[in-house]
């Protein structure tokens, strides 16, 4: 099931939400908690204006369905959004962003066409900071950053990215922030220049390596490994074989294992393997689950790999993870 919405009339859901925000830290009138409409979902946003440049919202909701709705161009403001997803999968016409992942979006015109967040629980902390408190930070804005500044008539920058450890324990102690008032903005922006300096470092690194080869991957080959991404993700508890996965999307075994490296910077296995990892965190952090039957979900079937595999990732067992992390907004 799907539901179907203009952009317009998403807009008008959101707004008459904006009746019932309440506040939320009684020494802070710019942070505020606003309910996700009741005709798509449930669940809350967290918005908090740290000052006039710098915005922060931290989200989680469950939505009835499958939401889909259009987008006709516009003119992004001048702004950066980060927007980290720690569950929940979005689709928009130019960028798919899984768990795990993070986007970057610059200012310019946005991305006509229809944008899709899937069904279950979405979470994701995202930041927006405009060009000019960027250029101030920075005293002058980096070239490989250039691209992040869009006039009106040229289409926003956007791209994802997996999301690294050092981001995670960001993110984590952003979503458990123990302060209140001026305090807690202290500590809420300057994990925000944090995760910026981190988020940025791609294109910082492509900006100053050395020109490469034109890539020799086509579009079409482009589109069959993004593919067999989606096959993998879909099929966590009996993944296909390479060969299999090859023959599903239409390549041969190496033209796969060279267009998935190219496409996302590491192997198939790799990739899948930190996915489920990934999806372990989210399903502990929600709670409801016993510690084997998500690495069952996850397709992990022994206990002591899944547990080893996890503190390598996260820095503590599964179990321990949970009751130190498990928080709600």
């Amino acid at each position: 099931m799907t539901i179907a919405l203009s952009s317009q009339t998403c807009d008008d859901l959101f707004e008459e939400t904006l009746e019932q925000m309440r506040y939320l830290d009684p020494e802070d009138e710019a942070d505020v908690i606003i309910p996700f409409p009741a005709e798509l979902g449930r669940g809350l946003t967290r918005l908090i204006d740290l000052r006039e440049e710098v915005w922060l919202a931290m989200d989680y909701h469950e939505p009835l369905a499958k939401l889909a709705f259009s987008c006709e161009e516009f003119h992004q403001p001048d702004f950066l959004r980060v927007g980290f997803h720690l569950s929940g999968i979005h689709h928009s016409p130019s960028v798919t962003v899984c768990p795990g992942e993070y986007s970057l979006a610059g200012s310019g015109a946005s991305h006509k066409g229809v944008y899709v967040t899937t069904e279950g629980a979405v979470r994701e902390i995202a930041f927006s900071i405009s060009i000019e408190e960027m250029r101030s930070f920075f005293g002058q804005l980096p070239a490989g950053l250039q691209p992040l500044i869009g006039s009106p008539d040229q289409l926003s920058f956007i791209r994802g990215y997996r999301t690294t450890p050092a981001m995670q324990i960001a993110l984590q102690q952003m979503w458990q922030c123990p302060y209140h008032g001026v305090m807690k903005q202290r500590y809420l922006e300057t994990k925000i220049w944090e995760l910026l300096l981190l988020s940025v470092e791609p294109l910082l690194e492509e900006s100053s390596a050395p020109e490469k080869l034109p890539s020799k991957l086509k579009s079409e080959q482009v589109d069959c490994i993004h593919a067999a991404r989606k096959i993998l993700l879909q099929r966590l508890e009996n993944p296909p074989s390479i060969a299999e996965l090859a023959r599903l999307v239409g390549l041969n075994d190496r033209a796969l294992k060279e267009g998935f490296r190219a496409c996302f910077g590491t192997t198939t296995f790799n990739y899948l393997h930190h996915y489920r990892l990934e999806q372990a965190q989210q399903m502990l952090l929600a709670g409801d689950l016993k510690i084997e039957v998500v690495m069952q979900r996850v397709g992990f079937t022994s206990r002591s790999y899944f547990a080893k595999a996890f503190r390598n990732k996260f820095g503590m067992n599964p179990g321990d993870y949970a009751r130190r992390y498990r928080q709600i907004l």
